[in-house]
């Protein structure tokens, strides 16, 4: 979720640096990606309460909450097809605000819990779903600079990339006691990287052209082991508190493709280099994470406040290769010189953080409830200087109704998010720094259906 743009402040580098830094390859921005938890929005009631549900849930969507609800679930079937989400996102450098929005398909999810009569048992539930844990696929970048206009100072900047963690997961749930139910799962996680970036340019020196294009093509696929236990408790009537675990992910498998290259010309000098590794170590981890909720009833209303805490999974190295990058210049006598250079490795740096999600209804009867719901989204990258995301808390409430039937029933709503990221300059020529803000409002719509 979220969108990016990169702008520059490269006509203010004096030309005479400009130029010595195009004998190396050409960096390229910093791109788009915002690897935020906690913001993906599951469920048929959940969903349109801000995900505020740790204690409460009880469906077949427990198995991506707290896998001890599904001990007080029917079996039943939970589904959305792709919803729709509206994204904004504005960018600001050298003084100037460009915006970029589109309407886009947010991911569907997939739950269902087995309970009697296929199961000859009151106190054990099977779960299983499809979930993504983390989503980012934002609209593609592509951008021209001209300062002034006809001044021969121009940049060119694209960019899409696409972020995601979608986790399949079987879940059990025991009540262990009236009013205490226990659960556990395991998953296997997947997480899903790509980049494709192009950034070019040309600034007149001397009264020769400099030109210099760089492209960049990344993809990465790590999977992991996710295991879960979750506890909730009927502490009074009015009252009920649940917890969840998960361990941090044990790896499995990983893989990877990177292609670079890039061209610099200043006067009578060229210099090309050019990359590919299909075998480069690619990594992410998937921290622990302790989340606790505290649920409250009266009447017809309802209300709950969860806390989740994301453990720092510290500085490591998300892409790194033994292979070095092969750099050849061609001299202005005509001569031609070759020589290598090692990849620079990729670092990651995070950093623990703990997320709240508040949310309510109210039953106007048996069948029609109303939901609301506040949820924040805190970023897990430590020092954005290192880290090749961009750096932004987020912001979100969720508004619905949901349709309860016998068999059938349906939740529509709508949710708010926003954020705004911090200023990092990058290490490409430019020293290219840009401020993200981003909006976004998505349609939450799911049907349930209970044997």
């Amino acid at each position: 979720m979220g969108r990016g743009l990169a702008r520059t402040a490269l006509f203010l580098v004096p030309c005479a640096a400009f130029a010595q830094s195009f004998v190396i390859p050409v960096p390229t921005p910093k791109n788009i990606i915002l690897p935020n938890y906690d913001n993906a929005l599951v469920g048929l009631v959940e969903a349109v309460e801000g995900g505020a549900y740790l204690a409460r849930t009880h469906d077949a969507s427990a198995s991506f909450y707290n896998p001890a609800g599904l001990a007080a679930a029917e079996t039943s079937l939970t589904a959305s097809a792709s919803g729709f989400v509206w994204s904004q996102l504005k960018s600001q450098a050298l003084g100037q605000s460009t915006s970029h929005s589109r309407i886009e398909t947010s991911p569907g999810f997939l739950a269902v819990v087995v309970g009697s009569p296929f199961l000859k048992t009151d106190v054990v539930r099977v779960g299983f779903c499809v979930t993504n844990a983390v989503s980012w696929s934002p609209a593609g970048i592509d951008e021209v600079l001209e300062a002034p206009v006809g001044s021969g100072r121009r940049l060119t900047y694209s960019s899409k990339v696409g972020f995601s963690t979608v986790v399949p997961t079987l879940s059990v749930g025991y009540k262990l006691a009236p009013t205490v139910r226990l659960g556990t799962g395991i998953g296997l996680a997947h997480t899903a990287y790509s980049d494709t970036e192009t950034f070019s340019g040309e600034l007149p020196i001397s009264g020769s052209a400099a030109r210099f294009v760089s492209v960049l093509r990344a993809s990465g696929d790590i999977y992991h082991v996710a295991l879960s236990a979750g506890v909730q408790w009927d502490a009074a009537e009015q009252f009920t508190v649940g917890a969840v675990v998960r361990a941090p992910g044990l790896r499995v498998a990983s893989g990877s493709l990177v292609t670079y290259e890039s061209m610099t010309q200043v006067g009578g000098l060229t210099t090309t280099a050019s990359f590919r590794d299909d075998s480069g170590a690619f990594q992410y981890k998937l921290p622990l994470e302790v989340s606790a909720g505290l649920a409250y009833r009266v009447g017809p209303f309802e209300a709950e406040i969860d806390i989740r805490y994301h453990a720092s999974a510290g500085q490591y190295t998300f892409y790194r290769s033994a292979r070095p990058m092969q750099v050849t210049t061609q001299n202005p006598d005509g001569s031609i010189s070759q020589s290598t250079q090692p990849f620079d490795e990729v670092v990651y740096s995070t950093r623990s953080v703990a997320n709240v999600a508040m949310g309510a209804s109210y039953h106007l009867g048996k069948a029609l409830t109303f939901h609301a719901g506040f949820f924040n989204s805190s970023s897990p990258i430590g020092n954005a200087a290192l880290t090749p995301f961009q750096q932004a808390d987020l912001y979100g409430g969720t508004i619905g109704a949901a349709l309860l039937g016998e068999h059938w029933s349906g939740s529509l709503g709508l949710a708010l998010e926003l954020g705004t990221s911090t200023s990092v300059g990058s290490s490409d020529p430019a020293h290219l720094a840009t401020t993200l803000d981003y909006r976004s409002v998505t349609l939450l719509y799911a049907i349930a259906y209970k044997f």
